[in-house]
């Protein structure tokens, strides 16, 4: 079975930087399965205002199921990290923003970098209820590429 690409045509998934006036930098970071897609508006808007903005597409999404099965959320969060490093390096201050699974992982950097001055969430993916049923669905479902 060859690998099935999931990617809009139409609308650019991949990481992006956008440079700010005021000094103060935000790093949003997408959901699970998702792209910086839809991150972009929130960025755009940021970015309009003065900050400078890095939206980094994790390792694995944007491409196939396969290629986002191999990663593991360790591979997100260094890859978010990366980021962050490189930010911290250029602004006075740093915010970070996730939506859903991004939520969690911006939750995690925090913990792990106190000197963040903020953090923004948006429907974070804290408790999902009956996750554990997830690794039975495989019996259920048949994939087909098309």
């Amino acid at each position: 079975m060859e690998n099935l690409i999931i990617q809009n045509p139409d609308l650019d998934g991949s990481s992006f930087s956008l440079k700010g006036k005021n000094g103060i930098c935000v790093i949003l970071i997408h959901g699970f399965t998702a792209t910086t897609v839809e991150v972009r508006p929130i960025a755009e808007y940021l970015n309009l205002e003065g900050f400078s903005v890095n939206a980094p597409l994790l390792p694995g999404h944007g491409t196939s199921p396969e290629e986002l099965n191999r990663q593991t959320w360790r591979s997100w969060v260094e890859a978010v990290e990366e980021v962050y490093n490189h930010c911290k390096g250029e602004h006075e201050e740093i915010f970070i923003g996730g939506e859903s699974m991004g939520g969690v992982i911006t939750c995690y950097l925090a913990a792990m970098f106190p000197e963040i001055k903020g953090i923004m969430l948006y429907a974070p993916a804290i408790k999902v209820e009956k996750l554990g049923y997830s690794k039975y669905i495989r019996f259920f479902v048949t994939t087909q590429v098309i």
